[in-house]
C-alpha cells in the first residue's frame, strides 16, 4: 500500500503581515510628541511677538514686536483722540475728546483722559506669559488665545471731575435740582411752607462709567445722557416740627450784628491805619435784620436723620459781604532775594484777619435761637502767615544751585501779562527743608481777582473763555530750575502738543488747576529760595539754598517718531457769526522725545530718571460760524495712519 504523505500549509511569516494595532500605537506615540513639541515649543516661537489671539483696543495685535505694537498703540491713540466720543441724548449731542483745546494759546489745553501705552504694551507682550509657573501650562493658555481670543484693556486715566464738568455745561440745562421743603415769607407778611418738589439730575455716575468702558475698548459710542430722579431731603413734615418756634422768632425782629472794633486786635487796628482807613477804637460797624431777611435765614437740616432749626450757611454768605469787603485782609508769607550775595527782606511776614462766615453762623444761631437775644457779634479770625520775616538769620542759603530758562518772545498781549503775574507769584518763595513744592499752591487762585487774563477754549462747539494761558511758561522754568539743581521730580506732565515756546522738546511741563501740577523735593538740609525775573523775553528762575555737593545732569534730548498733522479740523459753532471763521496757530507735528536725568550724591549714590514725552500732532482747527440746524457734532472717524492697528 502507497503511503500519501500530508502537505501542511504554513502561515507566512509574521514580518511579512502589516500590523493595524502597532501602526495605529506609533502614530499616536508620534502624535503626543509633536502635539507635546508644539505645546512646549509655542512661546519660543512667539518670543519677543505677541501671540496669536490677543486683542487690544478693539484689533487683533498677534505676531506683533514690541516695536510695532507700541508704534500701533500710539497711532490707534492719535487717531482716537481726534475721533472722540460720541455723547448724546436730550435732545443735544456733543463730541467728547480726549484733550480740551485751545484757540490761540496752547498752554490751555488739558485732557480729560490719556492713555498710558507703555503699560498696556506690557500687558499686552505678557499675555500668555507668566501667569502660571509650569511653561505646559502657559502654553495651553496662550494656545487658548486661537480659540477665545484674549481681551486686553486700553491702560488709561481719566479725570471724571473734569469729563463730570463738561458734560454738565454741555446737558446741564436739563437739570432740574430737588427743592427741599423750605420756610418763607408769605405776601400777606406771615410765615408759611412752601413745599417740596422732586427733581431730575444726569445720571452721571452711568455716564463716566460708560465712557471709562468705551475708552478701555478704544471705542467713539455713542454714550447716551439720561435723567434720574431726585428726592428732596427735606420734606413738610420736618418743617412743621418747628413752624411755631420759627414763627416766634420772625415776630421779634428786628434783630441786629454787629462788629465793635473795641474787641479786635491792635494789630488789626495799625494795620488798617496804615492803610489810610479811619478804624478807630470807638468805631461800630451794624446791620439790621428785619423780619423777610431773618426768614431767609431760617432752614431746617438733618444731621443724620433728625432734622433741626437752624441758620442757613448758603443765605448768610450774601449778608456777610459787606463785611468781608470792610474788614478782610489778607496774611502775606514773609519773601527774600539774594543782593550782594546775602538773603535780605523784600516783604514782610503779616497776619491778616477774615470775617470767620462759619463762627459768625454759630453766633447767631446761639445768640438768636438758643438764648433769645436780638445782638450778635460778627467773628473775626487770624490767619497767621507761614513764614515770618524773623527766619531770615536761620535760612542757611548761602549760595545759588541751578537756573533753569525758557523763551517766550513773539506771546500775545494777555499771555504775556500772565507770565508776568505768575513770575511775581512765585518770586521769593521759600521751600523748607523735607517739603514737597507744589507750583499750583504757589501760584494760588488763577481768575481774574487774581490779575490773569483769560483766552479761548473749544469745549464741544463752544468757546468758554478760561484763566492760565502761558502759566505753563512758569511750569517749564520751574521744571528746568528743578533739574539744574538736583532736586527730585515728585509730579511732571508733558504737554499733549509740541509748544514752541518750549523747546528742545521734552523739557517742558504743563499746569492746569486742580491737575495737573508741576512738584519738586527739596531733600536738603537747608530752605531752597525762588528767584524768579523776566529779562527781555526770556523767563529766568534760580534756585538759591546750600550746595551740598550733588551733581546732576542731563542728556539732550532725543527726539523720534515725528507724525505730520492731519488736515485742518472745522468745527461749526453758534458762538460766532454765521459765516465767520476763526482759526488756531499754525499745525504742529507730533513727536516723542525723551532724556536721562541722573543726581549723582557726594556718598556715591545715583539716581536716574528717565523722563519720556509724547506729543500728539496738532492740527489747525477752525470754527465756523453755523445755523443751530447745521451744527452736527457727532464724531467722525478719521483715517488710521501708518503703522496703526488693523481694525476688526
Amino acid at each position: 500500500m502507497v503511503k500519501k504523505s500530508k502537505i501542511t500549509v504554513s502561515p507566512a511569516p509574521a514580518s511579512h503581515q502589516f500590523n493595524w494595532e502597532v501602526f495605529i500605537y506609533v502614530g499616536v506615540i508620534l502624535t503626543g510628541i509633536i502635539i507635546c513639541a508644539v505645546i512646549f515649543m509655542y512661546p519660543y516661537w512667539y518670543h519677543g511677538r505677541v501671540f496669536p489671539g490677543v486683542v487690544v483696543g478693539g484689533a487683533h495685535v498677534g505676531n506683533y514686536t514690541q516695536y510695532e505694537l507700541r508704534a500701533a498703540l500710539q497711532n490707534k491713540v492719535d487717531e482716537y483722540s481726534r475721533a472722540g466720543i460720541a455723547v448724546s441724548g436730550l435732545g443735544s449731542s456733543v463730541a467728547v475728546y480726549p484733550t480740551i483745546s485751545a484757540l490761540r494759546d496752547l498752554d490751555l489745553t488739558y485732557d480729560l483722559f490719556t492713555f498710558d501705552i507703555e503699560k498696556t504694551a506690557q500687558e499686552v507682550m505678557s499675555a500668555g506669559r507668566g501667569v502660571h509657573r509650569h511653561i505646559l501650562a502657559r502654553s495651553l493658555s496662550a494656545l487658548g488665545f486661537r480659540i477665545v481670543p484674549h481681551v486686553v484693556p486700553l491702560s488709561y486715566n481719566i479725570n471724571n471731575e473734569a469729563v463730570a464738568l463738561f458734560i454738565r455745561q454741555e446737558f446741564g440745562i436739563y437739570e432740574q435740582p430737588a427743592q427741599d421743603a423750605a420756610l418763607i415769607m408769605a405776601p400777606q407778611g406771615d410765615l408759611a411752607i412752601q413745599p417740596e418738589q422732586g427733581g431730575q439730575e444726569i445720571d452721571m455716575e452711568n455716564i463716566l462709567n460708560t465712557i471709562s468702558r468705551e475708552v478701555a475698548k478704544g471705542a467713539h459710542g455713542p454714550v447716551y445722557v439720561k435723567l434720574i430722579a431726585t428726592s428732596p431731603r427735606i420734606v413738610r413734615k420736618d418743617i412743621e416740627m418747628f413752624y411755631e418756634r420759627a414763627r416766634a422768632l420772625v415776630a421779634q425782629a428786628p434783630y441786629e450784628v454787629f462788629i465793635d472794633a473795641g474787641t479786635l486786635p491792635d494789630a488789626y487796628i495799625n494795620r488798617r491805619s496804615q492803610e489810610d482807613v479811619k478804624v478807630k477804637r470807638d468805631f461800630t460797624m451794624r446791620q439790621a435784620i428785619d423780619s423777610a431777611t431773618l426768614s431767609s435765614w431760617l432752614t431746617v437740616y438733618k444731621s443724620g436723620e433728625a432734622p433741626s432749626l437752624g441758620i442757613s450757611t448758603f443765605a448768610l454768605v450774601a449778608f456777610l459781604a459787606p463785611f468781608h469787603e470792610f474788614i478782610d485782609v489778607p496774611a502775606h508769607d514773609a519773601k527774600f532775594l539774594v543782593q550782594d550775595g546775602k538773603v535780605t527782606e523784600f516783604q514782610s511776614s503779616v497776619d491778616g484777619y477774615r470775617v470767620d462766615d462759619e463762627a459768625t453762623r454759630q453766633n447767631i444761631e446761639n445768640y438768636f435761637l438758643v438764648h433769645r437775644e436780638k445782638f450778635a457779634p460778627i467773628a473775626v479770625g487770624i490767619e497767621r502767615a507761614k513764614i515770618h520775616t524773623a527766619e531770615v538769620n536761620s535760612l542757611g542759603i548761602r549760595e545759588l544751585i541751578g537756573t533753569g530758562t525758557s523763551d517766550y518772545s513773539r506771546s500775545p498781549k494777555n499771555r504775556r501779562h500772565n507770565i508776568a503775574t505768575g513770575i511775581g507769584a512765585v518770586n521769593g518763595t521759600l521751600i523748607s527743608p523735607g517739603e514737597e513744592f507744589s507750583l499750583l499752591k504757589t501760584l494760588g487762585d488763577i481768575d481774574s481777582a487774581h490779575g490773569y487774563l483769560p483766552e479761548l477754549v473749544i469745549k464741544g462747539n463752544r468757546t468758554i473763555p478760561e484763566y492760565g494761558g502761558g502759566l505753563c511758561q512758569i511750569g517749564t522754568t520751574a521744571f528746568r530750575a528743578a533739574l539744574a539743581s538736583g532736586m527730585p521730580i515728585t509730579e511732571r506732565r508733558n504737554h499733549s502738543y509740541r509748544v514752541r515756546y518750549y523747546e528742545p522738546a521734552g523739557t517742558d511741563a504743563t499746569i492746569y488747576s486742580p491737575s495737573p501740577d508741576f512738584r519738586f523735593l527739596n531733600d536738603t538740609n537747608s530752605y531752597l529760595l525762588f528767584q524768579a525775573r523776566s529779562e527781555g523775553d526770556t523767563v529766568v528762575f534760580e534756585l538759591w539754598g546750600n550746595q551740598d555737593g550733588r551733581i546732576a545732569t542731563s542728556t539732550k534730548p532725543s527726539v523720534y517718531n515725528i507724525v505730520v498733522p492731519p488736515p485742518t479740523k472745522y468745527v461749526k459753532t453758534k458762538e460766532l457769526p454765521v459765516g465767520e471763521k476763526r482759526c488756531t496757530e499754525s499745525p504742529h507735528n507730533g513727536a516723542d522725545a525723551s532724556f536721562t536725568y541722573t543726581v549723582t550724591y557726594p556718598s556715591g549714590e545715583v539716581k536716574e530718571q528717565e523722563f519720556k514725552s509724547h506729543y500728539r500732532p496738532w492740527q489747525e482747527v477752525c470754527l465756523i460760524g453755523a445755523e443751530e440746524e447745521d451744527i452736527v457734532p457727532t464724531p467722525s472717524a478719521v483715517p488710521v495712519q501708518e503703522n496703526s492697528i488693523p481694525e476688526g
